[in-house]
């Protein structure tokens, strides 16, 4: 097909150029071709020849006379790996406390004393739903002050957003013995009370690196991967105990790309691009980072003995497609 491709070439190139030289073919005088012409286009040139064939309507081959195949390159990669981290913990606590400014309650020494309170606590956790049952159980009301981890909590407690702290006895005494110089009136409420706490912290995550070499550039096609959650008899367990498969439910995930080549170091490429997405390092030497964090929430496990079971996380299944090209790097 090739060698009919440039014969084809020549021919038509011949034509081309005899009808554009410097004689008059129709006065009779003789027409010269410039070789280097010719040579110029064929090695400069790519031809298209399209193919019929019986099983599709037609394909498009691309041959290069004296050149460099430009096509890309596709990849995929394809594996099982372990997680990076895998998390099962289910605490149970039966004890929350208080720790109070007692500027904003005077005199107060028990939780029943902490009727109206702010409280600082996340507006939908746990912990906030066992206080207001704590709460609703005396007859008393309470205002929730949002705030996402411990260290707002603590802000808001110490510029007077709330009055209250709530959370497990050693947590509060560590937080009680780091304000020990804020000049506060604390005092911590550790009287027992009569609510379940559970912490759930169920999660597993997936780490893979594809490298890109100097010289080329590669755009990722798609990226699958997918991890089990079951949960396993291990205690007082009899045939009928099978395997509980769990919902997984893929909370975040992440492409960050860190390159060197020379000048241009990790951070220095982070802090120049404030689209991060939008850099790939074409050409550069680079580490394409994927990252996949699994979980489940506590309402998965209603149906899970969990006095019985254990919980497992499964290896991470993971198919990955990219194109490659090549890259000239000018210097």
């Amino acid at each position: 097909m090739s060698t009919r491709a440039l014969a084809l070439v020549l021919i038509l190139t011949t034509s081309a150029f005899a009808g554009c030289t410097g004689g008059d073919p129709d006065a009779g005088g003789t027409d010269e071709l410039d070789i280097e012409m010719i040579m110029d286009f064929l090695n400069n040139s790519s031809i298209e020849i399209a193919n019929y064939n019986y099983y599709n309507n037609s394909t498009t081959n691309t041959y290069f006379v004296n050149g460099t195949n430009s096509v890309p390159t596709l990849h995929s990669l394809n594996g099982v790996i372990s997680p990076s981290e895998s998390v099962t913990n289910i605490e149970n606590y039966t004890e929350l406390g208080f720790l109070v400014n007692l500027a904003q309650f005077e005199g107060a020494t028990s939780p029943l004393d902490l009727d109206g309170a702010n409280i600082c606590v996340a507006i939908g956790s746990m912990t906030e739903s066992s206080i207001l049952n704590f709460y609703s159980q005396y007859g008393m009301t309470m205002t929730t002050i949002n705030t996402e981890n411990a260290a707002a909590a603590q802000e808001n407690f110490l510029d007077g957003s709330c009055g209250v702290l709530v959370g497990t006895i050693q947590a509060l005494s560590s937080t009680l013995y780091g304000l020990r110089d804020e000049g506060m009136d604390l005092i911590l409420m550790n009287q027992v009370i009569s609510i379940d706490y559970i912490w759930v912290e169920i999660y597993s995550v997936f780490d893979i690196e594809i490298t890109q070499e100097e010289g080329t550039a590669i755009s990722f096609i798609s990226v699958d991967v997918y991890t089990n959650l079951r949960a396993v008899c291990s205690i007082n367990c009899t045939g009928i105990d099978a395997d509980i498969e769990l919902d997984v439910r893929y909370r975040t995930s992440t492409h960050s790309i860190s390159c060197n080549n020379g000048e241009w170091q990790d951070e220095s490429i982070r802090d120049e691009f404030s689209n991060y997405s939008a850099f790939r390092g074409e050409g550069l030497n680079c580490q394409h980072h994927f990252s996949y964090n699994a979980s489940t929430y506590f309402s998965d496990l209603s149906d899970v003995d969990l006095d019985r079971y254990v919980l497992e996380w499964s290896d991470w299944h993971y198919f990955i497609v990219w194109e490659e090209n090549t890259v000239i790097v000018e210097s």
